[in-house]
């Protein structure tokens, strides 16, 4: 009968620890996943601003660099018109201006497209650093 009470005290006991134990999360506890949530969503958002940015950078550069090249080509097609419309003496020297001049032409253009592809990378290598620190 004695250990029959014993271990109703026990299980008693043990019952009433493991109620004790089940309570709700502190205010501290839901502070901490509050924040860790919080960082979550910061380091979301930074990384699509920083995908956002790279994408606006390199469309930019790509519009940059095709109106760079219609420009190019309305200036050779300008200069071989102004060619034509000169007299036969100087036709051969009007061709070989527009030659050159479409030659720079394309020369700017392929220059203006590396540069903007610099731009879009230092923007993503800028965007990759940002989401290292984000992460950190």
């Amino acid at each position: 009968m004695r250990i029959r009470l014993v271990i109703t005290a026990l299980l008693t006991s043990l019952t009433l620890t493991m109620v004790g134990c089940a309570k709700e999360e502190g205010p501290m506890e839901q502070m901490g996943k509050s924040l860790d949530e919080t960082a979550e969503n910061v380091k979301d958002a930074a990384e699509d601003v920083a995908e956002d940015v790279a994408d606006a950078t390199e469309d930019a550069a790509e519009d940059v660099a095709d109106a760079t090249e219609d420009a190019a080509e309305d200036v050779a097609d300008a200069t071989e018109d102004a060619a034509e419309d000169v007299a036969d003496p100087t036709e051969d020297a009007a061709e070989d201006v527009a030659d050159a001049t479409e030659d720079a032409a394309e020369d700017v253009a392929d220059a203006t497209e590396d540069a903007a592809e610099d731009v879009a990378d230092a923007t993503e290598d800028a965007a990759e650093n940002v989401k290292e620190e984000v992460q950190e």
